[in-house]
């Protein structure tokens, strides 16, 4: 993050930031957030995991073929707490489509967005950075 004003007021504020980190640092506190880190990490994995399965299971369902995952989910670091999960799909039965979000957000346990790739202006930021899953045969 970038300090704004002048250089005396940025000098201050980052020398303010430093005695004060100092003065706060707790290893136990350190440990927590640690620990925080990495449950989070484990939990943004295991649900592109679960997003793959339910793809595989009940994408035929829905007229799913291929679908990107994107977002949050896919960039560690970026993935919080209440972070939603996102998925593009080329193909989707439109009387299936809020039925399909409802199911896949119960089953992850989280809010689920899922957006038509032909609907979307950054469909091609999607399909280069988001993780590709494909019906198997």
């Amino acid at each position: 993050m970038a300090l704004g004003g002048s250089p005396e007021r940025q000098k201050f504020t980052a020398e303010f930031a430093e005695k004060y980190m100092k003065q706060w640092h707790s290893p136990k506190l350190d440990d927590i957030i640690q620990e925080r880190r990495y449950k989070l990490e484990q939990e943004r994995k295991d649900l592109i995991v679960k997003t793959k399965q339910w793809l595989d299971e009940f994408s035929p369902e829905f007229g799913i073929d291929e679908a990107y995952i994107f977002g949050s989910v896919t960039r560690g670091g970026k993935f919080r707490q209440n972070s939603d999960v996102d998925v593009a799909v080329e193909n989707i039965n439109p009387e299936q489509y809020c039925l399909a979000i409802s199911l896949l957000s119960t089953y992850l346990e989280r809010d689920v967005d899922i957006i038509r790739l032909n609907d979307c202006h950054f469909s091609d930021r999607i399909r280069q950075t988001g993780i590709l899953w494909k019906k198997t045969p």
